[in-house]
């Protein structure tokens, strides 16, 4: 291990030897000690990266048949997810546009990047753009094929 402080050329060695299309910044004495500071991809590639999309949205209020009074689906403690390709991991403020298994489209802001060890892909929060969600449109999210509802514990 080098315990020098490293130039920007050895950093774009370290990152291109081990195919990682990162950018990284140095924060201690050991190469080991590299901190991710932003989630950009390198220019020169043109590849696309996974990424999962962790979705809060709006509760909502529905009338069932039989009842008087409309109920409530509070979302807060649940996050829709899927999985996609993107040519670079959006900075919060980004706008998404998000496609739903049926063939609707909806928009999302981007809230947050986090990479995630544990699934080795980066995970990007984000929020329904509308200040609501109709029942239309949250049944077909809860129906699509290609997003999973997750409890948050």
């Amino acid at each position: 291990m080098c315990s020098c402080r490293p130039t920007p050329r050895t950093v774009d060695r370290f990152v291109a030897r081990r195919g990682v299309p990162l950018r990284y910044s140095w924060s201690g004495t050991t190469v080991s000690e590299w901190t991710l500071t932003r989630a950009t991809m390198i220019p020169d590639h043109q590849m696309a990266q996974t990424v999962e999309i962790s979705l809060r949205i709006p509760s909502l209020r529905v009338h069932r048949e039989g009842k008087e009074a409309p109920e409530t689906i509070a979302n807060s403690d649940v996050r829709f997810g899927k999985q996609v390709e993107l040519n670079a991991i959006p900075k919060p403020g980004d706008v998404l546009t998000m496609t739903v298994s049926s063939g609707g489209t909806f928009e999302c802001d981007v809230v947050r990047s986090d990479w995630q060890h544990d699934k080795n892909m980066f995970v990007i929060s984000c929020r329904y753009s509308k200040r609501s969600i109709s029942p239309a449109e949250y049944q077909a999210l809860v129906s699509a094929s290609d997003w999973q509802v997750r409890p948050l514990l």
